[in-house]
């Protein structure tokens, strides 16, 4: 994983000047920062950008993460901490700085009315096996737990 470890406030204020993935309910679009919190004893985070889309199916390319660098993080010697997409707000815009990997898609899917979350209903979402759900991103700092 290429990461960058970064001062926190300047990130922070930018993220806020910017209206992440607002369309209730979120749908993809192309170039859409998107979010999946994975990890079954550790809490990780992956970020994703939207390359392309159709009726069925999405395409990704992962960005890498940046940590925080907090009093907090340093205590936990950058194992414990908070992280966001490599990214830069830009006229208003969140822009990925570099993505890695490949492309892929995975199918497209939307949670129906007979979801247990009702603010959820009509959200679209997409499954990666053994990981998890990735959706958009709200703009907001992740907390990580890389300690086994």
């Amino acid at each position: 994983m290429n990461e960058a470890i970064i001062n926190e406030s300047k990130l922070i204020k930018e993220l806020k000047t910017v209206p992440m993935n607002e369309e209730t309910p979120f749908k993809f679009y192309e170039g859409c920062i998107c979010h999946m919190h994975w990890g079954w004893n550790t809490t990780r985070n992956s970020f994703y950008v939207v390359t392309r889309l159709s009726d069925h199916y999405v395409w990704f390319k992962e960005i890498p993460t940046q940590r925080l660098n907090t009093e907090y993080s340093k205590t936990w010697g950058f194992q414990k901490g908070y992280e966001c997409p490599l990214v830069r707000v830009i006229d208003k815009k969140v822009i990925p700085i570099e993505t890695h990997g490949g492309e892929f898609r995975l199918k497209r899917n939307t949670w129906g009315d007979d979801h247990q979350f009702k603010n959820d209903i009509g959200k679209e979402y997409c499954y990666m096996k053994h990981h998890g759900l990735i959706d958009g991103w709200d703009g907001k700092i992740k907390e990580y737990d890389h300690m086994d």
